[in-house]
């Protein structure tokens, strides 16, 4: 059943907080290429060792069938997934399995019994890292770790009476087909937004979709007009918060009716510290006063220098030879701990120095700072604590955009939807 290995940016979809949802759900990860490796479990596959993960353990409230479909079309990852009893050992895997299951099918699952998902991918040169999705559904709840809700709203039916368009570019040659429209929607914030069909699995059945993503209005009269992006069964977009969206979907290149259904994953609380981050940063209550923010990932450092003004207002000089008697320039270097937003920082001034000259200068600690880049790209705040008995909080938001857009596909890691 397999056709093609599919290769987009990471998703970064590892949730391993243990949740109970009602099923349908979405059970995910991520193949980073350094896991263990096993023989190959499925027999028509290649005869290989393949990495392999182990996700559990999960459980469900009631007993009995229980459907799983490969959201390989809305992720990267071409997978199968075994369900095994407890004591699952990868040097005698069949030794605990209840099935192998690849694409989608069926598994019988008793009540308040500990089950371990063992995902494999399917080809053995498929692109690492690489995130999987599985959906489980039946009649109880499911719990584990990565389980998260998989969005009923975004499911719908072709009928017939729908009025045709074509989204797709003219260049590729399709006749008009029917649509569906879903919106207006907005977003939370900037980031990297994925749409994933998983309609090519219902029932079994084909059902390849085009997805075509619209800011502000959608007109099937004219529909080039204010479109985004348009793929085949997958792919992202850059949206932004507060704007309004619409997704129009159509069979890809057909007449044909039937059920389709999408994932769309969503920038997740994962940040990636990213140079991208570096910059011009201001604070627009505080008129000429900002800071350069230094993101420097290879050491984990974050350095900054903060441009701004003295307390008390000096007497006075009516001839400065260089800027401003008033003006303060602090420096500050904090160390970030993986995807924390949040960095601690040392605020450091200099003293004794004449301009453009070789004077020594003194350098010391004068108090503290707490960088806080919660809202990835698009700013954030540092609150300080001077020794002088200052304190408080600074805005920050970038004096030019040049780096948004890097920063946004480097910065902000995508995560599951979650309604």
């Amino acid at each position: 059943m397999k056709k093609t290995s599919l290769v987009f940016i990471s998703l970064f979809v590892s949730l391993w907080a243990n949740v109970s949802i009602a099923a349908p759900v979405i059970v995910s990860s991520e193949f980073s290429g350094n896991e263990s490796q096993m023989q190959n479990q499925l027999s028509e596959g290649e005869n290989v060792a393949l990495p392999y993960l182990t996700i559990g353990p999960v459980t469900v409230s009631s007993s009995g069938t229980y459907s799983f479909q490969d959201g390989r079309f809305a992720f990267q990852a071409d997978v199968t997934v075994s369900f095994h009893t407890e004591g699952f050992n990868p040097a005698n895997p069949q030794a605990t399995q209840l099935a192998i299951l690849d694409d989608f099918g069926d598994v019988t699952l008793m009540a308040n019994t500990n089950y371990t998902l063992v995902v494999q991918p399917y080809y053995s040169d498929e692109p690492f890292p690489s995130a999987l999705g599985i959906v489980l559904d039946g009649t109880g709840t499911i719990s584990g770790p990565g389980v998260v809700p998989r969005p009923p709203q975004f499911a719908g039916s072709f009928s017939g009476n729908e009025s045709l368009t074509n989204i797709i570019p003219e260049s590729i040659g399709c006749t008009d087909s029917y649509h569906d429209v879903v919106g207006p929607f907005t977003v939370d914030r900037i980031g990297v937004y994925w749409f994933g069909s998983t309609s090519t699995m219902v029932d079994g059945a084909g059902m390849p979709l085009a997805m075509g993503v619209y800011e502000n209005s959608f007109d099937p009269g004219n529909p080039y007009n204010n479109q985004l992006a348009v793929f085949p069964d997958q792919g992202s977009v850059t949206l932004e918060k507060d704007k309004n969206y619409f997704l129009v979907l159509q069979p890809d290149c057909d007449l044909l009716t039937g059920d389709w259904s999408y994932i769309m994953a969503s920038p997740a609380d994962e940040l990636v510290w990213t140079p991208y981050m570096s910059g011009s940063w201001y604070d627009r209550s505080t008129d000429g006063a900002g800071a350069y923010l230094d993101v420097l990932p290879d050491i984990n450092a974050v350095s900054m220098a903060w441009f701004t003004w003295d307390n008390v207002a000096p007497a006075p000089d009516p001839n400065p030879d260089v800027a401003d008697p008033g003006t303060r320039w602090l420096t500050a270097l904090g160390f970030f701990d993986g995807s924390n937003p949040v960095v601690e920082m040392t605020v450091y001034g200099s003293t004794g120095g004449m301009f453009n000259t070789g004077v020594p200068v003194t350098t010391d600690p004068v108090g503290t700072m707490t960088l806080d880049m919660s809202n990835f790209c698009e700013g954030g705040e540092f609150r300080f604590n001077l020794n002088s008995g200052l304190s408080g909080t600074a805005k920050m938001q970038r004096v030019i955009d040049s780096n948004l857009a890097a920063c946004v596909e480097q910065g902000a890691r995508p995560g599951i939807f979650q309604p």
